[in-house]
């Protein structure tokens, strides 16, 4: 599955059934290892205990009150919400908070997926499958550069991946 993600991720070559079907291994793969995948459920924090001076997970705690035990969490937020607010800051160690909040998390690229009802035609009479904005890594890097200094990018770079109405459930109804 992790192969299938750097693929989708990387662009170097197209996974059948493009994201979607990523997802459903994931979720697959996760089930089958005795994960329990709940949705709309907001987590406020991370529970643990220290013992002997080293935390272990205890779980976590939902919006609503509910406790839900485990001995592993999976963070898909990025490293300040999981650290800063779910874990609470001054839970960490000081080195450790202080790397935190040195992280920044602001971004210049977006991907962005369309399932349209029929081929999409550019002026030029192609039908892409995929748009890119910026190919080298240096322009990714000079899009990312106004945000150094607070402003948006006149450049900002896109992955648009087009899907159309015959691919397995990517187009609309």
């Amino acid at each position: 599955v992790g192969n299938l993600l750097l693929q989708e991720a990387t662009a170097a070559k197209e996974v059948v059934g493009a994201s979607s079907s990523v997802i459903a291994a994931l979720e697959e793969a996760a089930k089958q290892a005795g994960v329990e995948i709940r949705t709309s459920s907001k987590v406020v924090s991370i529970d643990f205990s220290r013992e002997s001076g080293v935390a272990k997970i205890k779980g976590v705690t939902l919006e609503g009150g509910e406790k839900v035990a485990c001995d592993r969490i999976y963070s898909s937020c990025d490293p300040k919400q999981t650290f800063l607010s779910l874990i609470g800051g001054k839970q960490l160690p000081l080195s450790l908070n202080e790397d935190i909040r040195r992280i920044r998390c602001r971004a210049t690229i977006a991907k962005l997926h369309l399932a349209l009802n029929r081929p999409l035609t550019l002026a030029d009479g192609s039908t892409p499958s995929r748009i890119r904005t910026g190919e080298s890594l240096d322009d990714i890097e000079h899009s990312f550069d106004p945000l150094k200094y607070n402003q948006v990018t006149d450049t900002p770079r896109l992955d648009v991946r087009v899907y159309d109405c015959e691919e397995h459930g990517l187009g609309p109804a």
